[in-house]
């Protein structure tokens, strides 16, 4: 961008500044001006064109700043070296996994945030992973390069972006398609995707009545998760199974209205870093679904870790059961504290533990803070051998649910950050 160009964002903030003006009767408003260096993405006419370099994103963010601050306008704009590490993500390849690895070794997190944000840092790994951030930001790429995004399919033509890239390059007007011609854009098969006129009635309705009818199941699964899916947070679990019933082809029932959502249910979740043996998950279908198939479909998609074991049909109304009791197994020697207790001294600190009237502890959720006693909540405590715990909690009515973090805690006097690095398997819940 010629800095003529630049000054004509200048001169349109001043027709603003002062359209403001007039409208207030004479009071000068406040208007911040916001400009970022344009990062070309995948699947748009300009995923072909270079992105400018970091010293002319700081050369025309120089001149904003000088000829805005002479009328007396703020600025805001987006660092440019930020904007060049995004212009590497935005059209990049697997050869970056590298460097992500490497940036995050060397402490980077929230980069999004200007004060975390180290441009050396993400500099140095591009460099160790051999990864040149010019090759993906700084150069024109012929029409016939392959993107490692061309497996893809977004609707849209390639053709259809070539044209568009053309006709900007031009200057030349597309015409909207919902109130002129189509422009081709390889998108609508104008039978059941088209443009279609607010006038022509009210279609949310039409598919909220067509879906309502349609026949569908339920499908309740029982499944487990070890290993390196126990690494797994809940809700990257949920995207997890929305992905997996998604390749293995099973027609998910979504709710209704103007954001539909996948009709899952699952139980409490797992407190990220515990394994289970028995998990459960609620699926709703469209149409009807043998259980059995979609055990073996869903076996087949899911990633390593994760494990369906059984699945069983149900009715639709039926409401998803809470735990009354859960059974779990604390692995105290194989965590990173190493603690090492003799066997025969095990069995009686939990003897002792067990016998008290009263243990109360201080349980944290969601930055709530609430003092509980532990004893009603603990069913059983008990040596496994092998240096494991057999643990049975309770629910209790009323008071926060007890993890086995609380219990192993206040069992071996340690803070409830270190009790959470013991190795707990979930077995099995009562329901």
């Amino acid at each position: 961008m010629r800095e003529k160009h630049l000054l004509e964002i200048v001169r349109l903030a001043d027709c603003v500044k002062n359209i403001g003006r007039r409208a207030s009767g004479g009071k000068m408003p406040q208007i911040n001006v916001s400009a970022s260096s344009f990062i070309p993405k995948p699947w748009t006419p300009f995923q072909w064109e270079p992105q400018i370099t970091m010293e002319q994103g700081l050369g025309k963010q120089a001149v904003l700043r000088r000829e805005l601050s002479r009328i007396k306008l703020g600025f805001k704009w987006h660092d440019a070296d930020m904007s060049v590490v995004e212009g590497v993500f935005a059209r990049g390849d697997r050869r970056l996994s590298k460097a992500i690895l490497s940036a995050f070794r060397k402490g980077c997190r929230f980069d999004g945030w200007s004060e975390k944000f180290d441009f050396n840092k993400w500099m140095e790994s591009f460099n160790e992973a051999g990864v040149d951030p010019a090759f993906y930001t700084g150069r024109r790429r012929p029409f016939d390069e392959v993107f490692p995004w061309d497996h893809l399919n977004p609707g849209v033509a390639k053709e259809f972006l070539i044209k568009e890239f053309e006709r900007a390059i031009e200057l030349a007007r597309t015409p909207d398609c919902k109130v002129d011609r189509c422009s081709n854009c390889g998108l609508c098969d104008h039978k059941v995707i088209k443009p279609r006129s607010a006038k022509e009635g009210p279609v949310f309705d039409q598919a909220e009545k067509a879906a309502s009818g349609e026949e569908s199941c339920r499908v309740r699964f029982r499944f487990s998760k070890t290993g390196i899916a126990r690494f797994l947070g809940h809700l990257e679990l949920v995207s997890v199974f929305i992905r997996a019933i998604r390749r293995a082809g099973l027609p998910l029932k979504y709710s209704q209205g103007f954001h539909p959502m996948p009709k899952l249910s699952f139980g409490a979740p797992l407190p990220v870093g515990m394994e289970s043996l028995e998990e459960y998950l609620d699926i709703e279908f469209m149409g009807t679904i043998p259980p059995e198939e979609a055990l073996e479909k869903l076996n087949a998609q899911v990633p390593e870790g994760i494990r369906f074991l059984s699945a069983s049909p149900l009715p639709l109304k039926l409401s998803f059961p809470s735990a009354i009791m859960t059974e779990y197994i604390a692995q105290i020697k194989d965590g990173p504290l190493g603690i090492d207790i003799e066997p025969e001294n095990i069995e009686g600190l939990l003897r002792d533990f067990s016998a008290k009237d009263s243990i109360p502890v201080r349980i944290t959720r969601e930055d709530k803070v609430t003092d509980v006693d532990l004893k009603p909540s603990l069913a059983a405590l008990s040596y496994a051998g092998d240096s494991n715990l057999s643990l049975v909690l309770r629910k209790v009515e009323g008071t926060p649910p007890v993890r086995p973090a609380d219990v192993l805690a206040c069992l071996f006097g340690l803070s409830r950050e270190d009790a959470s690095l013991i190795p707990v398997l979930k077995i099995r819940t009562v329901q």
